[in-house]
């Protein structure tokens, strides 16, 4: 599960919700229901904050390509087209 489908579980929750639901849900989490460690997983994932998509210094990337070719100008993150 990546960042948005988090986001899409757990809605617009202010931060102190989302610790409370994790508290919530951790507390006795032999009675959760799926439904709920899917909430639980989603909550972390969202209190952990969004991923950083940021070039690195020293790094070299491609920055444009023919279709199919992992590159920014295609739409792919800067760790995606990291040249190897």
């Amino acid at each position: 599960m990546n960042y948005a489908e988090a986001k899409k579980i757990v809605g617009s929750q202010p931060t102190w919700a989302l610790k409370n639901m994790v508290i919530a849900l951790s507390t006795c989490s032999f009675f959760n229901t799926a439904e709920d460690d899917l909430r639980l997983k989603a909550a972390k994932i969202v209190l952990k904050g969004k991923p950083k998509d940021k070039p690195e210094p020293f790094k070299q990337y491609a920055l444009t390509g023919g279709s199919g070719v992992k590159c920014i100008s295609n739409g792919n993150t800067w760790a995606e087209s990291e040249v190897a």
